[in-house]
């Protein structure tokens, strides 16, 4: 039955239904105007003559279903006659073993039942052979075509494995099959698969044997093979280099060039209208006379690798810096930002190994974010107190809010909490709330931490952040960073 035909009859029922039903109010109409019967009586009249119609339309229809039913039951015993005749006349093959090396799908569908438990294969012997000699040739059909289906499989492994490593395809001599159909195709799958296993671990270019020993060629080979397939996988040239973003390239070229300007910028004590610290931050010099500053190349350069080594670059120059301030009997503490990053290269904790932390009088104080801080993992906070029992000091930079441990900041070696004044004047969320401007000095100092405020940028902004208490701060009123001399940055000595 097609879909029309089932679909048909259901439009056909609402159309007779919806045509009953007018006809079943016209006639309510014709009672009401003709016969003058009154609303009521028109109504169950109409009804009655709805109820006859309708009974009428379901009488015919089962009469027209059931003529239906006999033509359909006549074509079927016709149809599956002719399939019975079909079978008894064609042999079907025997079930197959049902176990993972022997099934293989046949050619064409079969309507016979699967056996729930299947005798497993005879041993292979003259019995055997005499009697798989003795079978029809349409019985034997299946097996030979999965013989032939997995022989051209089996070639085309090796076709590739020699392909792969550079080996022309040759035929393999051919062996005798054994009688059993099942135990040929067994053995022609672990030939098969040996064959593979020697292709994969033979190497793709034999080295000479007074060059190299064979286990490290073994390894480089199939490292390189690994490579190559990822490469082409991805749609790459094996040997092609990796991509690089152009502006991470002029970064890493200023570095290389260490094309640096070094600016200081002071850290006024509040109170006594002078400065007490400073900040030091770098700007690159492109190779084609472009500036860049510290905030614009520390977001492209992050994530690419390069962080580490300009972190190092800047400590190196901020130390240069204390130790020149200390020189000229300053007390106080260089700041300059580093990333987490940082700490988990190994050549950035060589340089800081190296370098003290602590320059006469000026300490050596490094910044991190407050989103990387959140961050930190027990090695982090190992490395900071190594670093810390060295002379180094640390700061909280770009705070949000005050929803840390900051007494574990504290034993890790941090000193300062440094905030712009928007964000100071805003208030800062804390765990039991928002902690107003008035009381951030106050809960900073209880955990014994010192707060810098940034961005302060006329008298007006200044009166009103000393009236909350801060003690220390910075901004274009007090002259914003200034370019250090370079016989400073490059740590000549003093004249």
């Amino acid at each position: 039955m097609t879909d029309e035909t089932s679909i048909n009859p259901r439009f056909a029922d609402a159309f007779v239904i919806f045509s009953v039903t007018l006809l079943s109010l016209a006639f309510g109409a014709w009672f009401l105007l003709r016969l003058g019967l009154t609303l009521w009586a028109g109504m169950v009249a109409a009804l009655a003559v709805y109820t006859a119609l309708l009974s009428v339309h379901l009488v015919v229809r089962r009469s027209l279903i059931a003529i239906d039913d006999d033509g359909d039951a006549e074509g079927a015993s016709v149809h599956w006659t002719r399939a019975a005749d079909r079978r008894e006349s064609t042999p079907l093959p025997e079930p197959r073993p049902k176990d993972s090396f022997s099934f293989r799908p046949s050619r064409e569908p079969t309507m016979a039942p699967a056996t729930p438990e299947a005798a497993p294969p005879p041993a292979a012997g003259p019995a055997t052979s005499a009697r798989t000699a003795a079978e029809p040739r349409e019985a034997e059909e299946p097996v030979r075509s999965e013989a032939m289906s997995f022989e051209l499989i089996q070639g085309l492994i090796k076709k590739l494995a020699d392909e792969l490593n550079g080996k022309p395809a040759t035929e393999p001599a051919a062996k005798p099959e054994p009688a059993n159909a099942t135990e040929a195709m067994i053995g022609r799958s672990v030939a098969g698969l040996q064959t593979t296993a020697r292709a994969m671990q033979e190497p793709a270019a034999a080295p000479a044997p007074e060059a190299e020993p064979a286990a490290p060629a073994t390894t480089r080979t199939w490292w390189s093979s690994l490579n190559r397939e990822r490469a082409e996988e991805s749609g790459l040239r094996p040997n092609a280099p990796p991509t690089l973003n152009p502006h991470v390239a002029r970064i890493a070229e200023a570095i290389a060039a260490e094309r640096m300007e070094v600016l200081l910028e002071p850290i006024h004590a509040l109170a006594e209208g002078r400065p007490r610290h400073f900040e030091v931050s770098v700007r690159l010099m492109t190779a084609d006379g472009a500036t860049l500053e510290q905030s614009e190349f520390a977001r492209a350069a992050k994530g690419s690798g390069l962080m580490p080594q300009i972190d190092a670059a800047r400590m190196i120059r901020a130390a240069r810096v204390a130790r020149r301030l200390g020189e000229r009997g300053r007390q106080g503490s260089v700041l300059t930002a580093v990333t987490g990053e940082a700490l988990t290269d190994e050549s950035f904790l060589d340089v800081a190994a190296v370098q003290p932390g602590n320059e006469g009088q000026m300490g050596l104080v490094l910044s991190f974010a407050q989103s990387e801080v959140r961050a930190f993992t027990p090695g982090h906070a190992e490395v900071l107190g190594t670093m810390a029992a060295g002379g180094f000091g640390f700061a909280l930079d770009e705070v949000t809010d005050l929803d840390m441990d900051f007494g574990s900041l504290k034993a890790m070696g941090f000193q300062f909490v440094k905030l712009d004044a928007p964000v100071f004047l805003d208030g800062l969320p804390a765990t039991g709330g928002r902690v107003p401007a008035a009381d951030i000095c106050r809960y900073l100092s209880d955990f014994g931490l010192t707060l810098i405020v940034g961005r302060i940028e006329d008298d007006w902004l200044l009166a009103r952040i000393l009236g909350f208490g801060v003690l220390f701060g910075k901004g274009t009123l007090f002259g914003g960073p200034r370019l250090v001399k370079e016989e400073i940055a490059s740590g000549a000595p003093a004249a």
